[in-house]
């Protein structure tokens, strides 16, 4: 596993996640999921998110109480960050850059990973 240091980019995408997460800003969240997303609730079958309506019916049981009080009790020198993305808390929530087009000359930052199950 490869690390890095904390960008200010990664940290000011995260300072923006941690505010829609605290005042319940479902549209800008849902925005911000790099689709699709595969995602075990611990309830039935994995929930398959393949856009933003998916998000919206799913919600609740995505960014469970547990996901949102690790989001925003979380602080910069916490995260985790690894070659592939930011680790938030114990893994109940990943972000990443993600090339917007090819050649990768604009990127936008992306909720790769929700794990509600994390522990």
């Amino acid at each position: 596993v490869l690390f890095r240091s904390l960008e200010p980019e990664d940290a000011a995408f995260f300072d923006a996640l941690q505010q829609a997460v605290r005042t319940g800003d479902r549209m800008k969240l849902a925005g911000w999921i790099r689709y699709p997303m595969i995602v075990r609730t611990g309830v039935g079958q994995p929930l398959r998110l393949r856009n933003r309506r998916d998000i919206m019916a799913a919600y609740p049981s995505l960014f469970t109480p547990r996901v949102r009080q690790t989001v925003i009790g979380s602080r910069h020198e916490r995260l985790q960050v690894r070659n592939h993305g930011v680790m938030v808390g114990r893994g109940e929530l990943w972000f990443a850059a993600q090339c917007d087009h090819r050649p990768c000359s604009l990127s936008s930052y992306r909720i790769t990973a929700l794990n509600p199950l994390a522990r």
